[in-house]
């Protein structure tokens, strides 16, 4: 089969998928949704979603553990989020690799609530609370041949909410094809398929399952690699009612139809990203979300929503990240993340 031929059935498949409608859930309409919180700066510079960035960096891998390279072994990486009042998320991972095998990812992520008073119905309080989430992750990759890598990544889930606590299984499944000549990459990414194990109170709800397709290519004679990641592929419609972007009629008082067209909904699937590699050691990274700017916009203020960027640094022997997410007009997110290669520091 030639690079042509395999590059038309990856293209046709995730279009297909963009156009089926399905049950499943996105944002607050299930459970476990800290696992679509990303803390990698770098990541989150480029969108959050960069399903087929093909960097050296198992970042990328923890996203999309089709990413997982050889090259990667004995990579560390530490990774943090603060949110406003209190509310922080973390990641950390290790890549291994065994010849002859596959290649190795173990991690962990979690998202800290904070504290929280506890009080009666009489609204006295009687104490404290804290609520948290966490995911313990074990990823495999392996090298079907020059093009084709398949990877696999399982997660066990514990979320304590107060005096309720939950856990779950959950598997992210992918797929990456690379033509190396033309140093460009397809991914094809279906995240956490899984369930509840025990629930919070009796009630079992869906976990954030998704489906990603993304390309990414590095140009050969400049500094530069875009991507395109297509999102929630399992759900055509993502538009919502949302009464900050409503009329209201005049003479009813009710709130007018939203209307969507098909060009606004398409684009809500999209997400674009670049990174500028301008001297060897720096990079500049930046992306635009469309459903964001979408969710997160108003009539009466003019915002970035949906806008990311950030930048990467190598200090010594280790990569430093920044970047900075912004969610709203309300504020944004900052993040700093370090990637160590403990080869480099052994001694010769």
């Amino acid at each position: 089969m030639s690079n042509l031929q395999t590059m038309r059935i990856l293209l046709s498949f995730a279009f297909i998928l963009l156009f089926i409608r399905s049950e499943a859930q996105i944002g607050g309409r299930g459970v476990y949704n800290f696992l679509d919180v990303v803390s990698s700066p770098r990541l989150a510079g480029l969108g959050s979603k960069a399903v087929a960035f093909d960097e050296n960096d198992l970042n990328f891998a923890l996203a999309n553990p089709s990413m997982l390279r050889p090259s990667m072994h004995n990579q560390i990486a530490i990774s943090n989020l603060n949110f406003p009042v209190g509310i922080s998320s973390a990641e950390a991972s290790y890549v291994y690799h065994k010849k002859g095998w596959a290649t190795f990812q173990a991690g962990m992520k979690y998202l800290n609530y904070g504290q929280f008073d506890a009080a009666n119905f009489q609204g006295i309080i009687t104490g404290s609370f804290t609520a948290a989430d966490y995911a313990f992750l074990l990823s495999a990759s392996r090298q079907i041949d020059t093009n084709w890598n398949i990877g696999i990544q399982f997660k066990i889930i514990n979320s304590v909410l107060e005096s309720y606590t939950s856990w779950g299984l959950a598997a992210d499944v992918a797929a990456s094809y690379r033509i190396p000549e033309k140093n460009i990459t397809f991914s094809l990414l279906l995240r956490n398929m899984g369930t509840q194990l025990t629930t919070y109170s009796g009630v079992k709800e869906p976990l954030p399952f998704e489906i990603q397709f993304g390309v990414s290519n590095k140009f050969e004679h400049m500094p530069f690699r875009w991507h395109v990641t297509l999102e929630h592929l399992q759900r055509w419609d993502l538009s919502y009612f949302n009464p900050n972007l409503s009329q209201v009629d005049p003479l009813t008082g009710e709130f007018l139809d939203q209307k969507v067209s098909f060009g606004q909904m398409f684009m809500r699937h999209v997400l674009i990203g670049a990174e500028f590699q301008m001297v060897p050691g720096f990079h500049f990274h930046t992306a635009y979300s469309f459903r964001r700017r979408a969710e997160m916009s108003m009539l009466t203020r003019r915002s970035s929503a949906g806008l990311s960027f950030g930048f990467g640094i190598r200090i010594f022997k280790t990569f430093f990240n920044y970047s900075r997410s912004i969610h709203h007009v309300a504020g944004a997110t900052n993040q700093v993340g370090l990637t160590i290669d403990i080869d480099k520091y052994k001694k010769k």
